[in-house]
């Protein structure tokens, strides 16, 4: 994860939108956001393929580096 979030802070111009920047209405990127949209996305994921809740959080919760899985329960 580290890797990728020194991509995100390194290469954010690459794929911000400009329209994002500066609009009190939007959004800008930050890794933040990134890294909810990926917990969400594998919980629905895990979810959807059969496995229940708990482990679902679990898996999760090891992908993010979390060392208490009740910190996940913020992202999903």
């Amino acid at each position: 994860m580290k890797s990728v979030q020194e991509y995100v802070f390194n290469h954010r111009d690459d794929f911000q939108d400009p329209t994002r920047v500066g609009d009190p209405t939007r959004t800008e990127l930050h890794w933040h956001g990134l890294r909810h949209s990926f917990a969400q996305n594998m919980y629905s994921e895990l979810r959807a393929s059969g496995i229940d809740d708990h482990e679902a959080r679990h898996q999760v919760s090891e992908a993010l580096g979390h060392s208490r899985e009740s910190i996940t329960f913020t992202y999903v």
